[in-house]
């Protein structure tokens, strides 16, 4: 099943409109197999408008039990269903309708995604992004095209002299002990295959299956599919002929893999026993104008397809930028059903991120030449596998001629072939198993001189067929790295000058038993210093997996250490003659922090951000999370100010959408102190428009956050932002305040953002939850309100498309504005103003931050924080509420697998004891019942749950009076 594609000569006018995308690789990213990096952050699903995707097709994965219709689509605000309306959405199918077959095996994965086509001149990310507000919808996404990996070629005849790769790869010996099976495929995912060559017929894989049985199997959609499948035909058809339009690329990658040998003409592929399965791709008439190749067009619908017809090994020799959980989501289900993909790491020579080449389960492949130096057009990365000869390779051709091309489209089914020999000498290995002695059996080649440079940065090493066949050799990952600063730091999760972090995760071995496991940790980073570098691991059992917490490795960051300092770090893992590595990054001296005092929890920034960090992205930073409800509710948070419409400063998003307004610079680190000297927990941020250019006005911003813990007060937090004038003159007509995206309930698509006069609050809440979370800012202090209500997918006045310096300066500075908007996608702005700034002195602008259930949670919270705030310029603490139970600390902390838990209880009362996780999510009871006077010890056992941070909740009740008590424990496994 596909789309219609418009006419060769309109998609390359939307390919222009859209940007080129090249292929490109990542930098540090979270790991699979042995050596792959971790992310300082998680990386997150981001839709993004500038790859390369087919016009009039999106991606969408339903919640698990939706029922799925065209017509439920529409099931968004209504400007959004606008939007929808003018896409003029056509048809809605399964993705991937041969998986119909085997809904016990996909359904988890798969079976929830189906491919909307639309004939509307609606961009398919910006259709995308109305979508992600149905509130059925997981994610919406573009589908993305890619491009493939060759850089040059030369037509010719050539012989098997001419291959220098498999003398270098060892492969002649290889065969003497497996030249592959049959029952083995090679899944080429490509621009298809000459399958009439005579150096590839005799090894094009048969659809048995279907052949023995009539056909009378077709019901998965693929008819007479007897030696593959082409989903693009050469104008937009699919039909069972995967041939090559022209000779582009996928007959060179197939020959390089499984080409037949010992019949005197032509070349020999590296599993030459083994079948080479033709899934075809791409489009004859949709080719990349620069270079005239096809463009590869259902890349991850061949992945799928490849795996479900049971080959073993997938060699995808094409890729781009970017991240899609959607391909993610097949490459899942593709190593699920036994298949391996192996993918190109891309030939631009950098470090970016590389689809699919980086994602999780696959085998990444670098190009190296027959020197076994490090090509110049191959991307590296700490996230390679390894490497394998990408320089020029030679192999069949169109017409039964042959050629010689370079690139890592070359190099990969290099490494797909010695992968078959491996799943053909070892049939029970899972995929991961599989990647794994392909990666630890390679040869080390970073000490050749023009590689030193790369050192753990081109993979492993250089594929070696023989040894991958005849090498039993443990293969240990190190995965679930977590970084603490717990027992010798403040335990606020921010490491920063001094601290001591202790390293915790766990050891697995994939292969081989190891008998005598050492792990050493090391870095050259100048800003930290190895404490505790070794730790004995002992005999490790295939398949076991075991904790590295007993003696944890740990390091100390250095005084000094620049704000947003990304340390990398190496763990040598030996065992005998056995030698591997984990690379894994950690970021230093954070510019940002957390509030997590009380029932609200949120991130604020050394730039003025609240929320996150890092707009769009949003992965540094917890959003704002009432505890109760536990899910995030701010999409961008941010600090704005002005005096006119030409002098407004602030890190909202900018005209275009696409990014921040990035007008303050840093002062200072965030600091958080829990206790602080008026409140349970205080925060200072500090900021200055210094970098504002044309908009600066001179100011100097220091941000004061007070949160506290006790029933009456701990649904919100109060921002104190003072504002000094750094001029000679003062400022007039100044106003600031607080711009809030608001997202509550499911992708905040159906959101009411409203104006409460009487407490010049503003608020927002999902109109479609019966259980609703209010969520809201007040303003305290600083002059007179204003406030506007914005609906973000308005096309006059919303901010989907950008948000113009005048429109900030109408939000903040025209009173009550727009008191409501809604229901549909909201965001508002809370200001204060127009006041005078003198000369060198300062002004205070305060407001709250509060979540509760209902609206008068809200409205109960601003009058609590007004009697807290007390006289403009001081906060005080709140009355005493009597002391009926507390906690006691747990030591040791951190503790595995069980530690005690005591509670002081000072008269009869009612006690629950409860866990709860960093998002605020309850995960266990511990107690629940009555108790007398005295000192009571609970067991708390982690059992199941992960390493971590976590809060230990007491709340006791005697008579009319509750008293609630926290302390933070952590989990390490």
């Amino acid at each position: 099943m596909r789309l219609r594609l418009l006419s060769r000569a309109a998609f390359v006018v939307f390919a222009v409109l859209i940007a080129s995308a090249c292929m490109c690789a990542r930098a540090l990213a979270n790991a699979h197999g042995g050596n792959r990096a971790s992310a300082p952050q998680e990386r997150t699903t981001t839709i993004n408008p500038a790859k390369l995707a087919l016009p009039g097709v999106v991606v969408v994965k339903f919640k698990p039990g939706v029922q799925q219709s065209l017509q439920d689509l529409y099931n968004v605000p209504e400007l959004p269903g606008r939007i929808l309306k003018e896409a003029d959405l056509a048809s809605m199918k399964p993705m991937l309708q041969m998986l119909r077959i085997k809904l016990d095996k996909s359904s988890a994965l798969l079976n929830n995604i189906y491919i909307i086509h639309y004939s509307g001149s609606i961009t398919p990310a910006f259709l995308s992004q109305s979508l992600m507000k149905n509130p059925d919808i997981l994610y919406a996404e573009p589908h993305y095209i890619y491009k493939i990996n060759d850089v040059t070629f030369t037509p010719n005849d050539s012989l098997l002299s001419d291959q220098y790769a498999l003398p270098l790869i060892q492969a002649f010996q290889a065969w003497d002990v497996t030249q592959g099976d049959t029952s083995v495929a090679i899944g080429i995912v490509d621009t298809g295959v000459d399958w009439m060559h005579p150096d590839l017929y005799a090894n094009i894989w048969h659809n048995w299956k279907d052949i023995n049985s009539g056909w009378s199997g077709d019901a998965d959609g693929f008819v007479a599919d007897s030696i593959g499948w082409d989903f693009g035909g050469s104008s937009g058809a699919p039909d069972n002929n995967p041939m090559e339009d022209a000779p582009y690329h996928g007959t060179h990658v197939a020959g390089i893999a499984a080409a037949v040998s010992n019949n005197s003409i032509g070349i020999a592929g590296v599993a030459p026993h083994c079948k080479i399965m033709a899934v075809k791709v791409a489009e004859g008439d949709q080719v990349d104008p620069s270079s005239g190749e096809p463009y590869i067009l259902y890349g991850f619908e061949g992945i799928a397809y490849a795996a479900d017809n049971g080959a073993r090994v997938i060699n995808c020799s094409w890729g781009g930028v970017g991240y899609s959980q959607f391909e993610q989501d097949v490459i899942n289900y593709a190593t699920s059903e036994g298949a391996l993909v192996v993918a190109a790491a891309g030939n631009d020579g950098n470090q970016e991120f590389q689809t699919p080449a980086y994602y999780d389960n696959v085998l990444s492949v670098a190009a190296t030449d027959a020197q076994d130096s490090k090509t110049y057009f191959t991307n590296y990365s700490y996230n390679v596998s390894v490497s394998a000869p990408g320089m020029s390779i030679w192999s069949t051709w169109g017409t039964n001629t042959y050629a010689e091309l370079s690139g890592t489209s070359m190099a990969t089914p290099c490494a797909s072939g010695v992968a078959a020999l491996v799943a053909s000498k070892f049939p029970h290995y899972t995929p991961e198993q599989i990647l794994e002695q392909v990666r630890v059996t390679s040869d080390n080649i970073d000490t050749i001189n023009t590689n030193t440079g790369y050192v753990h940065m081109l993979g492993y090493g250089r594929v070696n067929a023989y040894r991958a066949v005849t090498v039993s050799s443990p293969a240990v990952k190190i995965d679930n790295i977590v970084c603490s600063d717990s027992v010798f730091g403040n335990n606020d999760g921010n490491f920063t000058d001094g601290e001591t972090i202790q390293v915790f995760g766990t050891a697995t071995d994939l292969l081989n038993p190891a008998t005598n496991l050492q792990l050493t940790l090391t870095s050259s980073d100048p800003y930290v210093t190895v404490v505790n570098s070794n730790l004995t691991i002992g005999a490790l059992q295939t398949l076991a997996s075991k904790s590295l917490n007993s003696n944890p490795m740990s390091f100390k960051v250095a005084d000094g250490v620049p704000a947003g300092h990304i340390a990398t770090f190496l763990i040598e893992i030996r065992d005998g003659s056995y030698s591997d590595y984990k690379v894994f990054a950690v970021l230093l001296k954070p510019l940002f922090n957390q509030l997590k005092a009380n029932d609200v929890l949120t991130t604020i920034t050394a730039k003025g951000n609240i929320g996150f960090n890092d707009y769009p992205d949003n992965s540094q930073g917890i959003g704002f999370i009432y505890s109760p409800d536990v899910n995030n509710v701010l999409f961008e948070g941010a600090f704005m100010a002005g005096k006119s419409s030409s002098n407004v400063v602030d890190v909202a998003r900018d005209s275009t959408g696409n990014e921040e307004s990035n007008d303050f610079l840093p002062s200072a680190l965030v600091t958080v102190q829990s206790p602080g000297p008026t409140a349970d927990q205080e925060g200072v941020a500090v900021f200055s428009d210094s970098i504002a250019l044309k908009n600066m006005m001179g100011i100097h911003v220091t941000l004061h956050t007070y949160a506290f813990e006790r029933d009456s007060t701990s649904n919100f937090v109060i921002l104190k932002y003072t504002i000094h004038n750094l001029n000679p003159t003062p400022i007039n007509n100044f106003f600031g305040g607080l711009f809030l995206d608001w997202d509550v309930g499911t992708n905040g698509a159906n959101n009411i953002a409203a104006y409460d006069r009487s407490y010049q609050l503003g608020y927002a809440y999902d109109t479609t939850r019966s259980q609703r979370t209010f969520a809201g800012c007040a303003l305290l202090q600083g002059g007179s309100p204003n406030f506007t209500a914005i609906d973000n997918a308005d096309p006059v006045n919303g901010i989907y498309q950008g948000f113009t310096k005048l429109h900030k300066w109408q939000a903040m500075s025209e009173g009550i504005l727009d008191p409501k908007a809604g229901p549909s996608d909201v965001s508002m702005v809370v200001s204060a103003g127009p006041v005078v700034i003198p000369p060198n002195q300062d002004t205070a602008l305060v407001f709250i931050l509060a979540a509760g259930d209902t609206l008068q949670d809200l409205e109960r919270a601003v009058v609590v924080a007004r009697e807290i705030y007390g006289t403009p310029t001081q906060v005080v603490t709140p009355p005493p509420i009597p002391v009926i139970a507390s906690l006691a600390q747990n030591f040791p902390n951190p503790f595995n697998p069980s530690t005690t838990i005591q509670a002081n209880v000072f008269s009869k009362s009612r006690i629950t004891l409860e866990v709860f996780n960093i998002l605020g999510q309850k995960v266990r009871t511990i107690a629940d019942q009555e108790v007398e006077a005295g000192i009571r010890n609970f067991i708390f056992n982690s059992e199941s749950l992960p390493s971590g941070a976590y809060f230990v909740q007491l709340k006791a009740v005697s008579g009319t009076q509750t008293y609630i008590d926290r302390i933070k424990i952590a989990i390490i496994k």
